[in-house]
């Protein structure tokens, strides 16, 4: 352990399946970098092998070990895991939510003596409900000591639907890194590298390319919002699976040429600020508390999005943004066109959202809170 102004911080493992481009894994590898800052001995296991995140967490000074486990049922891989967990000796062992980390992980600390074990849960219907929870995590949960819930709405979810105790959860809520959205204006040459030109609105939307997100619903939407409204860019900023489906199903719906696809960009904050309204179309599949919406209130931008998760604990419907039931098109095309047609009420939403975020979304507040927890832990 190191011993920062007196006091012991303990060792701590961080442990996944791989740490691609996500909300989820964003959370996990702020926590990781922002502990270490703090003094504590922070090592990142990866089962397979590290992804996007996990490379930028190498840079960062972070030690992380991958390619552990290659398959699910691993034993020589699960053997591995132990040996490692055991050189690492941690105080505590945090995971994430990846079914097979969940299961090696709790397994192995089990074994191990690992004091404080934690899975930190971001999906709402990740594990299906309690009659179809998937084996054998129904039979370890009772070993972990915290299970981490993103929301209120959340932790009531988790207890009701996959049957984990209250008592067995925390909530720590979801936060991001204000400094990197919180002041700049959009650019003229970022339109001119898009091609969008100047004062056509930019209905915007940062997701994965994934069936969850909801994109063939703003499609449809965007269709009937273009007939009834006028000229609009419809700007995607991410990457993947979906991505030849949904050029394909713009040019079936004849939106094609109001639609950008950006890809998974970088520059985010200011793709952000380039928008006019923010749009998140989520399907109530694993959605919880995208970290997206909080970056676009962050940045001062209206919100539309479907009620689903925790969306409601973070977008104040009718105040900082606008809530539609999900999968209707038709009340998302009503709501996007509200909000285009009225400039001064989307310049109030975003002033108030951007309010809203410097108060409730800050970073550190979620790395203060993770402390907080294990200490109580440890102390338990």
């Amino acid at each position: 352990m190191q011993v920062l102004d007196g006091k012991a911080k303990p060792s701590v493992v961080f442990l996944a399946s791989t740490l691609p481009t996500g909300g989820a894994e964003k959370m996990f590898v702020g926590i990781a970098e922002g502990l270490k800052t703090k003094g504590f001995q922070v090592r990142v296991v990866c089962l397979k092998e590290a992804g996007e995140l996990g490379s930028m967490v190498m840079q960062s000074g972070v030690e992380l070990i991958e390619g552990v486990m290659a398959e699910r049922a691993s034993v020589s891989g699960f053997l591995r895991l132990c040996g490692i967990l055991r050189k690492l000796d941690p105080a505590i062992l945090y995971v994430l939510d990846h079914r097979n980390a969940v299961v090696a992980g709790t397994l192995a600390s089990i074994l191990l003596g690992v004091k404080g074990r934690l899975v930190a849960v971001h999906s709402t219907r990740l594990w299906g409900g309690r009659k179809s929870l998937q084996f054998p995590i129904p039979l370890l949960l009772p070993f972990v000591e915290k299970v981490i819930a993103v929301s209120d709405s959340q932790r009531e979810y988790l207890s009701s639907e996959e049957g984990i105790p209250l008592t067995r959860m925390k909530v720590v809520r979801n936060g991001i890194d204000l400094s990197a959205f919180r002041n700049g204006d959009s650019s003229d040459s970022m339109r001119t590298e898009l091609n969008i030109p100047k004062g056509v609105p930019i209905v915007g939307c940062v997701a994965g390319l994934r069936p969850e997100k909801g994109h063939f619903i703003l499609f449809s939407a965007a269709k009937e919002l273009l007939s009834t409204f006028g000229d609009c860019i419809f700007l995607l900023v991410g990457s993947g699976t979906m991505s030849e489906e949904l050029k394909s199903e713009a040019q079936r719906l004849g939106i094609a040429s109001n639609v950008i696809f950006a890809g998974r960009r970088e520059n985010v904050p200011e793709l952000l600020r380039l928008m006019d309204v923010f749009v998140l179309p989520s399907l109530p599949v694993v959605e919880t508390a995208p970290l997206s919406v909080m970056e676009a209130m962050a940045c001062g931008r209206a919100v539309v999005a479907t009620d689903v998760g925790s969306l409601r604990e973070i977008v104040e419907d009718g105040a900082t943004g606008l809530l539609v039931p999900p999968g209707d098109s038709h009340s998302l095309a009503l709501a996007l066109k509200s909000l285009l047609a009225d400039s001064a009420k989307r310049k109030e939403m975003g002033r108030m959202g951007k309010e809203r975020a410097a108060k409730e979304f800050d970073f550190a507040r979620v790395v203060d809170e993770t402390e907080c927890l294990f200490e109580e832990i440890l102390s338990g």
